[in-house]
């Protein structure tokens, strides 16, 4: 199970890197424009994925730091980019680091709503990346929407092809 978490961890890490060189490109106008999708622009997009990994990463590593990011993280374009990797660097190193006990362990902590909730930590790391891949999705829509017309692919079997 653990090789599995980390090449879906380095996985994870790889198509963020790819998007956020994208998304660091704008100008400040196009990653704050109105576009009508889940998150009203490119850059509200990426400060979701930013928390959602940050506090998703605070909940299983350091539940004294759990704080959901949101605007507080706002900043230029390419310093939110810069911050989204950085969890990401961090998330990938966790499960590198974790051992299969710590894999198997129930996590228990207080979602947004403040209920108490409890999951095995390989099931959080699987939500955790399909979370970001499913924004990753609506992320190159979003930029193909602004005419961006060179997009990285960041399908998993991607990732494998240039890492067996």
């Amino acid at each position: 199970m653990k090789e599995h978490l980390i090449k879906y961890a380095e996985y994870n890490l790889w198509a963020n890197r790819l998007l956020a060189e994208v998304v660091s490109g704008l100008s400040e106008h196009d990653a704050d424009q109105s576009i009508i999708s889940s998150f009203p622009s490119v850059k509200k997009t990426v400060l979701h994925i930013l928390s959602a990994e940050h506090i998703w990463l605070a909940r299983l590593s350091d539940p004294a730091n759990v704080q959901w990011l949101g605007e507080s993280a706002n900043g230029a374009i390419g310093d939110v980019c810069a911050k989204w990797i950085a969890v990401s660097e961090k998330l990938a190193e966790y499960v590198g680091t974790s051992s299969d006990v710590d894999l198997q362990k129930l996590m228990t902590y207080n979602d947004l709503r403040e209920n108490m909730r409890g999951e095995p930590c390989h099931l959080i790391l699987l939500h955790i990346i399909n979370h970001s891949t499913s924004h990753r999705g609506q992320l190159i829509t979003m930029l193909r929407q602004l005419g961006v017309s060179t997009l990285p692919q960041t399908d998993f079997i991607a990732f494998v092809r240039l890492n067996p």
